[in-house]
């Protein structure tokens, strides 16, 4: 090839001419031209994936559905039917086991004043009492049942506080008060004991007064171990 500014014979291969340095190559259209090859490419793959599609598509449309869908829905049916007798055997092994382990296993109840050990856990209610409110401003749907507890780990390692609940006399459970946490002194949900360590504070509950009742407590957040406290 000849070099366009001095006019001398160069290589093809050079990138600049020998004689007065000029560059031969456009290195710009070079790149254009890879671009070019690779869109092309591109457009040629989405072209036989349209195809293909479009012939999977048709032999779907063609294929009989007509014998397919009676079975399909033959089999959804049959797999229903037998998932829900599974689920029903479940619960019903639950139930009796749960009435088993109820039958065989003796509730401890305490009183007042005692100090109660459930696993690693101390309990001891000092006081209770009743509030119609307000407190810090919170007013009660019903009263205010009010208890002074005491908490202590004697475990090794840390515990989790559970939830207290309390039981009247017809077996009905109840929740704490639902704005227990916005009066002040209040034991708060899943607090962390650390070992020996010794937590005071209240429980309030939102319940008619003229009931007796009995709190609930458990040796942690996931021990299935608990005892009643009478509250008289």
């Amino acid at each position: 090839m000849t070099c366009k500014d001095c006019g001398n014979n160069v290589s093809k291969r050079a990138d600049k001419c020998p004689h007065c340095g000029a560059p031969l190559k456009d290195k710009t259209s070079k790149l254009w031209g890879c671009l070019l090859t690779l869109t092309c490419f591109f457009v040629l793959l989405i072209l036989l994936f349209n195809q293909f599609t479009t012939q999977s598509d048709k032999q779907t449309q063609q294929a009989p559905s007509h014998s397919i869908k009676p079975q399909i829905q033959s089999d959804d049916e049959e797999f229903k039917k037998n998932l829900k007798e599974i689920v029903e055997k479940t619960r019903q092994k639950l139930d009796s086991i749960q009435k088993s382990e109820s039958s065989q296993k003796k509730v401890r109840e305490f009183y007042m004043h005692q100090r109660i050990l459930v696993d690693e856990l101390v309990y001891t209610v000092h006081e209770m009492k009743w509030d119609k409110g307000p407190l810090n401003g919170q007013y009660p749907r019903q009263t205010f049942l009010i208890i002074k507890i005491e908490i202590q780990n004697e475990d090794k390692r840390p515990r989790t506080i559970p939830s207290f609940l309390i039981i009247d006399d017809n077996g009905a459970e109840y929740e704490k008060y639902d704005k227990s946490w916005l009066i002040k002194g209040t034991i708060g949900d899943l607090e962390r004991l650390n070992p020996n360590a010794t937590k005071h504070g209240l429980i309030i509950f939102d319940v008619s007064e003229w009931g007796t009742y009995k709190l609930k407590i458990s040796g942690d957040f996931f021990s299935t171990n608990y005892a009643l406290i009478w509250l008289i």
